[in-house]
């Protein structure tokens, strides 16, 4: 009985030793840290700690470029140079412990480039999560620079599945750039400023430039139980750079119910008369399966509809149609809906502000006349901020685009943009 107590006793302190062993810095040190990193005292040069760092790069460095050469045949070689990753962070844990905060005046310019790649070049999220109030201190210092801290964060929140705070992460999928969600829309450019990142819609733009794709955003999910932050807590991230969220980070609920808004129309296009319908005179399909109808609501609300015309230079065979097909949509409309049109070439064109005057709409979308380029993306956000946001308060709304379909219709990029916006 006594062996096994001991034996017992003796699992337990190695694992609570191995378990130190993979924390980077304890509260208590963080703080001795960032003590150390407002003083004003010069670290002497360390040779031995350059040459360490440099070489610790170089071999990352390498490992990745070989595993890039060939992703699906390599991935042992990625894993591996997450590994590598996660145990370069380990010991430059251990070499800030004690060091304390090291700088160019210690490590030389290429040595600190190397510091800053091994804190922020690998996965072990929860090591850099760690080392977040040292870096955000040393950010004040002026020893690292803002954008790489706001871009470590970014970085920690959306893989422990947080809205990202500044904008900076990414993610490409049938040729479209996605934005990862953010905390906060309204703030994302007070808080880019603040970190010396140039606006939101600046680094879309850049995005564009860069991988020839179109950028969307993409809509906040559902948050893991353990991302939950507690109010005042003062080891947030937020808390630690200083911001502060109005919405104290709301949590978003994924639902598996789907909204189907449906119109009944007579053989004529005209709204029948006396027709009381209940959801058992409906059936829902999804890839041939029969859905549950949960909630059916018949509803004589006003719709506010945007119709979004696409007149660029790939149209030019269509725009009769494109006309056509709008001016039917005007006039099948309810009596209560309100139509604005907004066209697209060379720039972007208000037609019609909301109305529900079918002739005076009718007219306008048939004298239009324009051509040029196709800003499709601007078009969507210059849709939404310019009618919808501004006018459809309270209302039910959408914004209809129409065009040719032949640039638009690769893995429904435009249902993304549309959810999007």
């Amino acid at each position: 009985m006594k062996t096994l107590v001991l034996f017992l006793v003796l699992f337990f302190a190695f694992a609570a030793n191995i378990h130190g062993q993979n924390r980077c810095l304890t509260e208590e040190e963080s703080r001795r840290v960032v003590e150390s990193i407002k003083s004003t005292r010069i670290a002497p040069e360390n040779k031995k700690l350059r040459k360490e760092l440099l070489k610790m790069r170089e071999e990352h460095e390498k490992l990745n470029a070989k595993a890039a050469e060939n992703i699906e045949k390599n991935q042992s070689l990625i894993a591996e140079a997450h590994q590598m990753g996660e145990r370069n962070l380990l010991r430059l844990c251990r070499i800030i412990k004690e060091n304390d905060w090291l700088t160019k005046d210690s490590l030389q310019p290429d040595g600190f480039a190397a510091f800053t790649y091994l804190i922020t070049n690998n996965r072990s999220v929860q090591l850099q999560a760690e080392l977040l109030p040292v870096l955000a201190e040393a950010a004040k210092k002026g020893y690292i620079g803002n954008p790489v801290l706001a871009s470590l964060v970014d970085t920690i929140r959306i893989a422990t599945g947080l809205p990202q705070i500044f904008g900076n992460e990414a993610t490409i999928r049938n040729d479209v750039v996605y934005l990862y969600p953010l905390l906060n829309e309204e703030k994302v450019d007070e808080w880019r400023k603040m970190y010396d990142l140039p606006p939101l819609a600046d680094h879309i733009r850049d995005l564009e430039r860069r991988y020839l794709l179109p950028v969307l955003k993409m809509q906040p999910s559902a948050m893991p139980p353990n991302s939950v932050r507690k109010k005042n807590d003062k080891n947030t991230d937020t808390a630690i750079l200083g911001i502060t969220n109005d919405e104290n980070e709301v949590l978003n609920i994924d639902t598996k119910l789907v909204n189907l808004n449906v119109r009944i129309l007579t053989k004529d296009l005209k709204a029948p008369v006396g027709v009381n319908l209940s959801k058992e005179d409906f059936t829902v399909h999804e890839d041939g399966v029969e859905q549950e109808i949960v909630f059916f609501s018949t509803s004589e609300q006003a719709f506010d509809l945007v119709l979004l015309l696409d007149f660029s230079g790939s149209t030019v065979e269509k725009r009769g149609l494109i006309k056509k097909a709008a001016q039917r949509f005007v006039e099948y409309a309810r009596p209560t809906d309100r139509i604005a049109v907004v066209i697209f070439a060379d720039e972007i064109k208000i037609v019609s502000e909301l109305t529900n005057d079918k002739i005076a709409l009718a007219e306008k979308i048939k004298n239009v006349e324009t051509d040029g380029g196709s800003p499709i993306w601007d078009s969507l956000v210059f849709a939404y901020e310019n009618i919808i946001k501004k006018e459809s308060a309270g209302r039910r709304s959408a914004i209809v685009f129409m065009t040719d379909g032949e640039d638009y219709s690769k893995e429904n990029t435009f249902a993304d943009a549309m959810e999007t916006v």
